[in-house]
């Protein structure tokens, strides 16, 4: 807008891509496109293109923990782990199950695992989501991971590696 000034049309792309990061499948619309109704999809783009299933959970940055991303996930029956942004974790209530406790976890950290209902802001709806609360020994604040994966049968553990080794 400043260079021209006007608004000029966007594009808006998204990339399905290894854990290191190279592109493997890109979707690109003119406008903004909102990601909760294309991503799901997007992954399973990416099985077909590939002729395989994705193995690898999907991790998003913390952009990637709203209601309808999650909510997507959750009813695609397909692992996600997502950071709640600092913002937001002051709001979010965790309980947690009976003899949970923080446990031993990487680099002198510690890990917990909770659940969580996030309720929509519009509708009313709401949405059962399990709760990672990570405390790292070089940090002041805990870091809450949100995921559908321990409803699908995987270990808390597994689900913050996962989110820890995003990037190989």
């Amino acid at each position: 807008v400043s260079h021209l000034n006007r608004v000029m049309p966007c594009i808006t792309t998204t990339y399905a891509h290894t854990g290191a990061g190279t592109p493997l499948v890109l979707s690109v619309q003119s406008g903004a496109a909102p990601l909760a109704p294309r991503l799901v999809k997007l992954v399973e783009d990416a099985e077909a293109v590939l002729e395989t299933d994705v193995r690898r959970a999907i991790v998003i940055d913390a952009e990637g923990s709203t209601f309808d991303l999650l909510e997507s996930f959750a009813k695609a029956k397909r692992v996600m782990v997502t950071p709640l942004k600092p913002s937001r974790v002051p709001e979010l209530e965790i309980t947690y199950s009976r003899g949970s406790y923080y446990r031993p976890y990487r680099d002198n950290g510690e890990l917990r695992i909770g659940s969580a209902t996030l309720v929509h802001k519009s509708t009313g709806r709401s949405l059962e989501i399990g709760a990672l609360l990570v405390r790292r020994a070089h940090r002041d604040l805990e870091t809450v991971l949100l995921t559908t994966g321990l409803a699908l049968g995987m270990e808390g553990r597994d689900l913050a590696d996962l989110y820890y080794a995003r990037w190989p």
